[in-house]
C-alpha cells in the first residue's frame, strides 16, 4: 500500500489494473482490503477498469487527525486524493454501506468530476424524511430498548415473514 500526502490528509491506497478509473470508498473502519476479499476489485481489474482503493482516515495506515468527521470532511479526503491522483478522465465512485454517503455529496457537490457513482448497501438519498425516520427509530429504541415487530416488517411476498432476532412482523398484503 503507497502513502500519498493530499495536501489535505495522508491516505494509505491500493492501484490496481488499467483503463478507466473506477474508486471504492467503504464504510467507516473498513480495510481497503475488504475489496479485494469480496472479488470486487479483481473482477473490474480483470474486466478492463483501474481500480483505486484507499483506507479512509482513522484505518491503519492512514492519518486519523480526529475522531469526529463528518460526510463532507469524508467527501473532501476523497476529492483531495483525487486531485492527486493524476487520473486521465473522471472516475467511477463506488460507496459501500457509508461510503454511499459520500459518493452521495460529492455527486451532488461537483457532479461534472465524475462519470458515474454507484451506491451498494446505502439507505438513498439523505432526506428530511430518511432523517425522521432514522430520529423516530432512535426514539423507539431509546424507549423500548428495540423496535417493536410492526417496525420491522417487510413487505415481502405474501405467507412470508422477516424474522428479527426477537421478533417476527406480520406478513403484509400486497397492494
Amino acid at each position: 500500500m503507497e502513502m500519498l500526502d493530499t495536501g489535505r490528509i495522508r491516505l494509505g491506497v491500493d492501484r490496481r489494473g488499467e483503463g478507466p478509473p473506477v474508486i471504492l470508498t467503504g464504510r467507516m473502519g473498513m480495510p481497503p482490503i475488504a475489496w479485494e476479499v469480496s472479488g470486487l476489485t479483481a473482477a473490474l481489474a480483470d474486466s478492463g477498469f483501474e481500480v483505486v482503493t484507499f483506507a479512509a482516515r482513522g484505518v491503519v495506515p492512514s492519518d486519523a487527525p480526529s475522531p469526529e468527521c463528518t460526510v463532507a470532511d469524508l467527501g473532501e479526503d476523497l476529492a483531495s486524493l483525487i486531485d492527486v491522483l493524476g487520473l486521465d478522465r473522471p472516475p467511477a465512485l463506488v460507496g459501500y454501506s457509508p461510503g454511499s454517503f459520500t459518493i452521495e455529496h460529492l455527486l451532488s457537490t461537483c457532479p461534472s468530476q465524475f462519470s458515474a457513482g454507484v451506491r451498494i448497501a446505502g439507505p438513498g438519498p439523505t432526506t428530511p424524511l430518511l432523517h425522521s425516520v432514522v430520529d423516530s427509530e432512535a426514539a423507539l429504541i431509546d424507549r423500548l430498548g428495540a423496535l417493536p415487530a410492526e417496525v420491522l416488517t417487510l413487505l415481502l411476498p405474501e405467507g412470508r415473514r422477516f424474522h428479527a432476532q426477537t421478533a417476527t412482523g406480520p406478513s403484509p398484503r400486497r397492494r
